[in-house]
């Protein structure tokens, strides 16, 4: 239960934040970090929720980063990054002078757009939430939360063997990254024994489209036998796929729901309401994870914003403790304070103290990290998604 969580010496940090400059010596101008993600659009929770987590670790800092005072440059991306709208955010971003980093995107199509013009700046771009290995130079890409493809890899051997019987699997047509989110999910449940339910043997996808209806889908999981769904969805589209399984009645049915973290996540689980109990899904955070550092980020989060952190609160907040530490390095090295000397710092990072416990970058550029089984169920009066079980460790 969140609600027991004791009061950390953390908050006395929290409350004089603004007021204290912590006997630092820093340089009089601030250093300039870019933000970027959908502030307005179907995914401006996740957005926000990004920021405050971003925020937080600030506040808890004095408003530094390695020692420097901060200035965020925020940018809104809106929810289609192949829009007009989303272009122009990304240029007027790359446009401002003497940004240090980038940090939010709250999509995979935003990296993909992003990665050769901070390439070409060598400026880092340390991503929130949506990352992909799928491009063609990952040098100053890196990820604080996890690689698309980490959730459905570490879900398939597991679903393979509690499915109870064939699996049908439902991915959404991302372009590039559908293989991430669901052909990564079929190689390694098919290696441990499961079997698809899909008509043809292979997975289906849905269209990326807030109009995307999944009756017909469901349905011929229903008709075709499975045992359990596998599903890749987000934003909306998330909300439509629980609101319809809940009016199939397909969980009477014995018909379970195995998810990549997107379709239970953030706000979108208050909008799914009652529909989504009983649905699994592979992560690598919840906010009932038992260590010191998580204790802490939950009890401060809940003091800042009156509500328990979801996932992006908790990756902005891992974003900002990736640059307060590669900053950090670069300071008292005594080397000149630039986007190269801040992602050569980044490569050499082992983060500690983070939410989800210490660890370290793959060769992906991705964390080395645990992955949790959680399940939708009530936690106390609210709906959260629980710890039930283990799952492996991706990355390495």
């Amino acid at each position: 239960m969140l609600a027991g969580l004791a009061i950390p010496a953390v908050l006395l940090v929290l409350a004089a934040a603004c007021t204290s400059d912590g006997g630092k010596s820093v340089s009089a101008a601030p250093i300039r970090i870019g933000f970027i993600a959908d502030m307005s659009g179907n995914q401006k929770g996740i957005g926000r929720s990004m920021r405050d987590g971003l925020d937080l670790y600030l506040k808890l800092h004095d408003g530094r980063l390695g020692g420097r005072r901060v200035q965020v440059v925020q940018r809104d991306a809106g929810d289609d990054p192949t829009s007009t709208k989303a272009a122009k955010a990304e240029q007027s971003l790359l446009n401002q002078r003497d940004l240090l980093a980038i940090t939010g995107i709250s999509d995979v199509r935003t990296v993909l757009a992003m990665q050769k013009p901070v390439t070409e700046r060598k400026l880092p771009l340390v991503s929130t939430l949506a990352c992909t290995d799928q491009v063609p130079d990952l040098t100053y890409l890196w990820c604080a939360s996890n690689l698309t493809s980490d959730p459905p890899e570490a879900l398939g051997a597991y679903v393979a063997k509690h499915a109870g019987g064939r699996v049908y699997v439902l991915g959404t047509d991302l372009g590039p990254a559908k293989g991430d989110t669901t052909q990564t999910f079929v190689r390694t449940f098919k290696a441990a024994g499961g079997k698809l339910a899909n008509p043809d043997g292979q997975p289906t996808y849905a269209p990326y489209s807030d109009k995307a209806s999944y009756r017909s889908y469901l349905t011929e999981a229903q008709q075709n036998g499975a045992k359990a769904i596998y599903v890749w969805a987000t934003g909306m589209q998330a909300v439509q796929f629980v609101k319809e399984y809940q009016k199939l009645d397909l969980k009477s049915q014995g018909i379970k729901v195995y998810a990549s973290g997107p379709l239970t996540c953030c706000d979108l689980l208050q909008v799914e309401g009652s529909a989504a109990l009983g649905i699994y899904s592979s992560l690598d955070y919840t906010p009932t994870l038992d260590n010191d550092a998580n204790r802490e980020f939950v009890v401060a989060y809940q003091h800042a914003y009156g509500t328990a952190p979801n996932e992006p609160a908790a990756y902005g907040y891992s974003a900002a403790s990736i640059l307060d530490q590669a900053i950090s390095s670069v300071t008292a090295d005594g080397t000149t304070l630039t986007g190269k000397a801040v992602n050569t710092a980044i490569a050499n990072l082992g983060i500690q103290n983070d939410p989800r416990g210490s660890w370290q970058f793959s060769k992906k550029h991705a964390p080395v990290q645990k992955f949790y089984l959680r399940q939708v169920r009530m936690d106390g009066s609210v709906l959260s998604n629980v710890l039930v079980n283990e799952l492996p460790t991706i990355g390495e």
